[in-house]
Formats: structure tokens, C-alpha cells, sequence
């Protein structure tokens, strides 16, 4: 059991660091790209991120459940709940807002609620690494 609790913390931290690059560096960056290339620079950003967040996105919640499987702990729900909103914000605001960028270009007024929002999906993601470490640790 202890396997599925490392391999937890590690998808955990991948997505959490990879968050955190994405919300400190990468959108703030959009800012800066010239709004003569940015729709090809946007469609080649978001092609290469799915890539890697997509299957990590996949994975986490398929470990998380079987842990609530076998845990049947309050810190398990409460993780699957931290997912449900990283999901839900995801496909409320994040993939609205790459849509649009995508099709009608730099919005300066789109990037800074991409940037906003963004950060509904930090302190989830957060909080669920940390939830990892604590179940780990009771286990």
C-alpha cells in the first residue's frame, strides 16, 4: 500500500510544481508574446502543456479513488473533493479562456482572468499535496 501513497505524492508534486510554473511564469508570460504570433504560440502552448498535465490530471483522481478504497479515511474524500474543483474550475474557466484566446487571439482582459482564475486550481492542488503527505504519514 505504501507504493500507491508514493506514487501519489509524486504525481501530486508534479502537478503542483507544475501549476505553480505555470501560474508564477508561463501565463503571466502571454503578456509579453507579440499579438502577431500569438495564436500560433498559444495553439503550440497548449498542445505541448496537455501533453504532460493531461495523463497527470488522468492519473490523480484513478489513485486518490483507489485510496479512498482501501484508506476509507476523511483526508481521502476531502482529496476527491480538492479534484472535483481543480476539475470543475478547469472546465469552467481555464479551457473557456484558452478557447477564446485561441480563436480571437491576445486578450489582455482573458489572460489576467486565466491568471486569476488560476489560482482556484493552485490552492486545490495544494492542499491535495498536502493531503497526500498526511495520509502517507497515517499509513
Amino acid at each position: 500500500m505504501s507504493e500507491i501513497n508514493t506514487i501519489r505524492i509524486i504525481i501530486d508534486s508534479l502537478l503542483f510544481m507544475l501549476i505553480l510554473l505555470v501560474q508564477l511564469i508561463i501565463y503571466p508570460t502571454f503578456h509579453n508574446i507579440s499579438v502577431d504570433i500569438f495564436s500560433e504560440w498559444h495553439h503550440g502552448y497548449m498542445e505541448k502543456i496537455s501533453f504532460i498535465v493531461g495523463p497527470l490530471m488522468i492519473i490523480q483522481p484513478i489513485i486518490v479513488i483507489s485510496q479512498c478504497l482501501t484508506h476509507n479515511s476523511f483526508l481521502c474524500y476531502l482529496s476527491i473533493i480538492m479534484i472535483l474543483i481543480v476539475w470543475a474550475i478547469t472546465f469552467m474557466y481555464s479551457v473557456p479562456c484558452h478557447n477564446l484566446l485561441q480563436y480571437n487571439g491576445y486578450d489582455k482582459t482573458i489572460v489576467d482572468k486565466l491568471i486569476l482564475t488560476n489560482w482556484y486550481r493552485t490552492i486545490p492542488w495544494m492542499i491535495c499535496l498536502f493531503l497526500g503527505y498526511l495520509i502517507k504519514l497515517k499509513s
